[in-house]
C-alpha cells in the first residue's frame, strides 16, 4: 500500500517544481518577517511553510503535480479576481459625482 511506503521511510520527492516554488515562497515570507522585525510571525510562517512544503512533496510523490500547482496558484488567482472586482466597483463609485445632498438623501432613513 502506498501509505505504508510513505510511512516506512521512503524518500520524498523534494525536487518537484511545486515543492521548490512553495519552499522559495515561504522562505521569502520568513525573511521578510525577519527584515520587518515582525518576529512573532516567524514561527507561524515557518511552521505553515513546513506543512505546505510537506503537502506538496506528498502530492508530488503520488504523481498529483497538477493538484499541487493548483493549490499553489489558488491564492494568487483569488487575489487577482478580488482585485479586479474591487477595482471595477471602485471605478463605478469614483465616476459618480459626489455631493452632500445626494449622499444624505440616499443614506438618511428618517429624512
Amino acid at each position: 500500500m502506498q501509505v505504508n511506503k510513505l510511512l516506512n521511510g521512503s524518500r520524498m520527492n523534494f525536487f518537484c517544481a511545486p515543492v521548490l516554488a512553495t519552499s522559495a515562497l515561504f522562505t521569502a515570507i520568513v525573511l521578510l518577517d525577519i527584515l520587518r522585525h515582525d518576529f512573532e510571525y516567524v514561527p507561524r510562517h515557518g511552521f505553515l511553510g513546513f506543512l505546505c512544503v510537506f503537502l506538496m512533496a506528498v502530492l508530488c510523490e503520488y504523481g498529483a503535480t497538477y493538484v499541487a500547482w493548483a493549490l499553489l496558484l489558488l491564492p494568487f488567482l483569488l487575489l487577482i479576481i478580488s482585485t479586479i472586482i474591487e477595482t471595477s466597483f471602485l471605478a463605478k463609485r469614483v465616476s459618480e459625482p459626489y455631493t452632500l445632498a445626494s449622499y444624505t438623501e440616499k443614506s438618511c432613513s428618517t429624512c
